[in-house]
């Protein structure tokens, strides 16, 4: 794989950071963009390819389950490796971001380490994908 593109959308400031920092320590050469609100997302994410999108299911102007049913349902986009990050912990929560199509599940809070072994298990995905 080139560089990795991974698109990080979370309200909050810090955690952003947080990834962003985990992913450039882990994936030497990452590219970042973010996001702090819903707000024309589908559109950014319409006009620039990612390998990755980290996304808040509690995003303020378009929530997260919103987000993924749109990029399943989006022929360009519709493969791209999804990652939901919410503090909602009950089961239904997890078995609706299943059925949208969700990659991984994050509980925040979360450790770094297990932001990076997810990553790390789509970008092994996406690898073996492409050499296929």
């Amino acid at each position: 794989m080139t560089k990795l593109r991974v698109f990080i959308a979370d309200s909050t400031a810090s955690l952003r950071q947080v990834i962003k920092y985990a992913l450039e320590d882990h994936f030497p050469g990452v590219v970042t963009e973010m996001a702090n609100n819903g707000k024309n997302i589908q559109q950014r994410l319409d006009s620039t390819s990612y390998d990755l999108i980290i996304y808040e299911k509690e995003m303020p102007m378009l929530d997260g389950n919103t987000l993924l049913e749109w990029l399943r349902n989006h022929e360009k986009l519709k493969k791209t490796p999804f990652i939901l990050m919410s503090a909602d912990n009950d089961e239904v929560s997890l078995k609706k971001a299943i059925q949208l199509g969700a990659d991984a599940y994050l509980l925040k809070p979360f450790k770094v380490d297990n932001l990076v072994k997810k990553v790390a298990s789509i970008v092994n995905r996406l690898n073996s994908n492409r050499s296929q």
